[in-house]
């Protein structure tokens, strides 16, 4: 099987790497414009998207949210598989809705496990759904934040933490990009399948996005990412704490997001 890649930045690195000896093979690269840069596969600008994946099984998306909002509906018209990391960008209603149209969607995990669990639970509906995220305090500053917020977070001192959001997973992604697609990975986990064909309904996510309750907290610490996820309904009580480990290329990178796009390629080669 080949996979065309959208992006060519420490995600699909690792994939690279973790795909050699393996059944899939990597076809190419999508980047937002021709470059020169040297590399093993060929490279493609944005513009050559359709042309790149003549020759693809399925396309993989590894570049960002902004990526999956420019080129769903180009990749929705190609008609091939299509495997999603910028799980974010679902929280964008028409961007939602062009992806949840494809029939061969596929939402990797990501940097969290356990959502096989919570996919299944889903089936009898879920009355509670939450995440809290903690991380460096000074990786969460941003733009639009006030000279004191700023400060207060970069100077955060080490053994003391501080909320910086709460809210819902919509909110969350337009304050913090770079930093909560796990937060709408958890509303696409615990969403209601509720098509006959056994997918998600833009009406179903959105349903879904409005239960979850998004908390961010920063750390002084330089203590690694962590995820706690609870969420309750009538097939259960679950709770979870997720620390994955860096990219070996990128200390800010989950090494678990290539990991579980690897997974998905390899279930879709049927390895």
């Amino acid at each position: 099987m080949k996979a065309l890649l959208i992006g060519m930045g420490t995600i699909a690195n690792d994939i690279q790497s973790l795909l050699e000896g393996r059944p899939v093979e990597v076809c190419g690269a999508v980047v937002h414009r021709d470059t020169d840069r040297k590399s093993d596969i060929p490279i493609f600008g944005q513009d050559r998207l359709e042309e790149a994946a003549e020759g693809a099984d399925v396309i993989v998306e590894c570049a960002g949210g902004a990526a999956v909002r420019a080129y769903a509906p180009r990749i929705a018209a190609i008609g091939k598989p299509f495997v999603l990391t910028s799980v974010g960008a679902l929280a964008d209603q028409q961007t939602a809705e062009v992806l949840l149209g494809m029939p061969n969607l596929v939402v990797t995990n990501g940097a969290i496990g356990g959502f096989d669990v919570l996919r299944s639970a889903a089936l009898l509906g879920f009355d509670r759904v939450s995440i809290t995220t903690t991380k460096k305090a000074s990786t969460l500053v941003q733009d639009w934040m006030s000279d004191d917020e700023r400060t207060r977070l970069e100077q955060l001192p080490a053994g003391q933490t501080a909320q910086v959001f709460g809210g819902d997973p919509e909110e969350a992604i337009a304050k913090f990009p770079s930093n909560l697609n796990v937060a709408t990975a958890l509303a696409w986990a615990t969403a209601e399948r509720d098509l006959p064909d056994g997918r998600v309904s833009p009406e179903s996510l959105r349903a879904s996005l409005a239960r979850v309750r998004v908390e961010l907290i920063g750390n002084g610490s330089d203590d690694p990412t962590f995820h706690d996820i609870e969420a309750s309904g009538a097939a259960g009580d679950f709770t979870f704490r997720i620390s994955s480990a860096p990219s070996p290329h990128n200390p800010s990178t989950s090494a678990l997001t290539a990991i579980s796009i690897v997974g998905d390629l390899l279930e879709l080669a049927g390895s």
